[in-house]
């Protein structure tokens, strides 16, 4: 069995791969037929920050500390 901190952390951690999936998938997206990059100004501003990756694990996480 877990303790809190672990389940906290195994949250955070899905909340994490979730967003770089995203990331990954737009970063994919914007390569033209050659394979370079299409929006290079633009690929920085993509990269999921600190702040919107503990937002996206306390979704995850009051997801199911609900009733």
């Amino acid at each position: 069995m877990k303790n809190a901190y672990e389940i906290r952390l195994e949250v955070l951690k899905m909340a994490h791969d979730d967003l770089f999936s995203v990331y990954f998938e737009n970063l994919n997206n914007s390569r033209d037929k050659d394979g370079h990059y299409t929006c290079k100004d633009n690929t920085l501003s993509l990269i999921p920050s600190t702040a919107s990756i503990k937002d996206r694990a306390e979704e995850f996480y009051m997801f199911v500390t609900e009733k």
